[in-house]
């Protein structure tokens, strides 16, 4: 069972089509595999909406949410980019993927996501977050616990050491120094030619 929490200022809602419900417009589920918990529409929606999804069902979804979330164009939006509440969700299905390996007793399967889960072993990843997280605007006027958690939501659904999390920051301080020399270079080079 996956469960999938609304957020404050996200919603469900009914299109003409009583079979289907628009998440955002850009997810689409069937009504019957939606299972609401706690109150009825009428009397106001718990927060919480459960998707009964097989294995392979969880397991493509995970896949197909990472590559977008780690697509290498830079055309990610932010808003799934750095979203908490998508780091929350890629953490929770790891997570069900690895239970449901222990669970079943499959060895490969459990080996293969402990595996994949290293942060470690994703060096592209790794870059990207760095190339992205270079230019927030807001990036100096941030504390370390801020940078920390922002970095987490980005990284997500890898768990980061408190030693990764200080090796991207560094990598994002270094990369954002190295962005500011080369628009300072490009910007003497326009002088120059303008002159």
């Amino acid at each position: 069972m996956v469960a999938i929490r609304l957020r404050q200022g996200t919603s469900l809602e009914k299109i003409p089509n009583q079979f289907e419900l628009i998440h955002r417009g850009s997810i689409r589920f069937d009504a019957s595999d939606v299972l609401f918990s706690g109150k009825t529409r009428s009397e106001g929606l718990s927060d919480v909406v459960k998707l009964d999804l097989d294995k392979r069902e969880l397991k493509n979804l995970f896949e197909a949410a990472v590559r977008l979330k780690f697509d290498d164009d830079d055309d990610v939006p932010g808003e799934y980019f750095g979203s908490p509440f998508l780091a929350q969700a890629l953490s929770k299905m790891f997570r069900s993927l690895v239970a449901e390996a222990e669970g079943s007793g499959d060895q490969r399967a459990l080996i293969h996501w402990q595996e994949w889960g290293d942060w470690d072993c994703h060096p592209r990843e790794q870059d990207l977050v760095v190339r992205r997280a270079a230019r927030w605007p807001l990036w100096d006027g941030w504390s370390f616990e801020q940078r920390a958690d922002a970095l987490r939501h980005c990284a997500a659904p890898f768990c980061l050491s408190e030693e990764q999390v200080r090796g991207l920051i560094s990598a994002v301080d270094e990369s954002r120094g190295v962005t500011r020399q080369a628009a300072r270079q490009a910007h003497a080079r326009r002088h120059v030619t303008d002159t």
